[in-house]
């Protein structure tokens, strides 16, 4: 699968890839529940915390592995802990409703502010990411939209779109000077 304007590839290492797979490029920690022959840990990550130090990390890169996960905001909470301030949190999901029997979730372009979003702690808290990048690949048939719109004919061709949405980790103070007037 390629990274289609990855932003976290030239970043310097400590960088992990969560949920890795067979995507593992080079300079990444990969990290993934089953073994592979790039994975260098083995974990559940819906369950065990990062095995890193609070804001150790430069980047966290989640490809085609957020759609997959029961409890998003652990993971989430993880992320946001081990990253340093500055750190970017780099997502790429498919796009909207899929037929994918494995996918618990499906995500839309606000779905980054979701991503924000912790509601199992005693009380809500927002977690301090600022959006930096919320693109959708427009990948398939060039027209397929016209052949949609007006013949209602959605030919299941070329490759699914995809949502791509980079997060940064900001300090709380910054977060939340952004709702101070």
């Amino acid at each position: 699968m390629r990274l289609r304007n990855c932003q976290t590839l030239s970043l310097p290492s400590p960088k992990l890839n969560i949920g890795c797979g067979y995507v593992t490029p080079e300079g990444y920690h990969n990290i993934d529940i089953a073994p592979g022959p790039q994975v260098q840990t083995v974990m559940d990550i819906e369950h065990e915390r990062l095995p890193f130090e609070d804001e150790s990390i430069n980047a966290v890169l989640a490809s085609h592995v957020l759609e997959h996960l029961a409890h998003l905001e652990f993971v989430t909470m993880e992320v946001c802990r081990v990253l340093k301030k500055g750190g970017l949190f780099e997502v790429y999901v498919p796009y909207g409703r899929n037929k994918a029997f494995n996918h618990l979730r499906f995500f839309w372009p606000q779905g980054p502010r979701e991503i924000g979003m912790v509601d199992f702690e005693p009380r809500s808290a927002l977690l301090p990411w600022r959006l930096r990048l919320n693109e959708v690949s427009e990948r398939g048939l060039p027209f397929q939209w016209h052949l949609n719109r007006y013949l209602k004919w959605g030919p299941n061709v070329g490759l699914p779109r995809e949502l791509h949405f980079v997060l940064e980790r900001v300090s709380r103070r910054d977060f939340e000077g952004r709702f101070r007037s």
